[in-house]
């Protein structure tokens, strides 16, 4: 069931885009104006007669750069959002691999340094492609990942992969 908007909140909306409109009409004009006002007073500051159209300027730059961003605000958030989103879905489908090894670490599953395929945490071997996963030390009987070379536990050289 979809709510009608109460009176007041109509109201309010429809003097919102108002506001909106006067901000997107005075404020571009008053900051052509502030830029043609500072212009003016920069190049006539020889004389100084119109040096004061710089400081006259650079309010009508400021309040109408304001109003110009107020009016435009939905635009260029929406506009942003748009060139913004395949970005971030971009990077979310690159970094996805990573966080499911990173996921799988935490959870307890390994992950087979040989072919990727999942493996329970105390296989031995890979189900998929039957390479080994962990390799136990010759010495202290510890064991070490499939792709380490020297024993975390004692630093025994670990033998070499069949």
């Amino acid at each position: 069931m979809e709510m009608k908007p109460t009176p007041d909140l109509e109201r309010k909306r429809k003097q919102h885009e108002r506001t909106k409109l006067v901000f997107k009409i005075v404020g571009p004009i008053l900051l052509v104006a502030g830029i043609a006002l500072f212009v003016a007073g920069a190049i006539l500051k020889c004389t100084e007669d119109y040096f004061f159209l710089c400081f006259i300027g650079i309010p009508c730059i400021f309040f109408g750069g304001t109003f110009t961003m107020l009016g435009y605000r939905r635009e260029t958030a929406t506009y942003m959002k748009n060139e913004t989103t395949p970005v971030l879905n971009e990077a979310a489908q690159d970094l996805r691999p990573s966080m499911e090894t990173f996921a799988d670490t935490i959870k307890g599953t390994r992950v087979c340094p040989h072919c990727g395929a999942k493996a329970d945490p105390d296989a031995r071997f890979c189900d998929h492609c039957g390479k080994e996963l962990i390799r136990v030390c010759p010495k202290c009987q510890e064991k070490n990942d499939a792709d380490a070379t020297y024993c975390k536990n004692c630093g025994t050289k670990l033998g070499k992969e069949e």
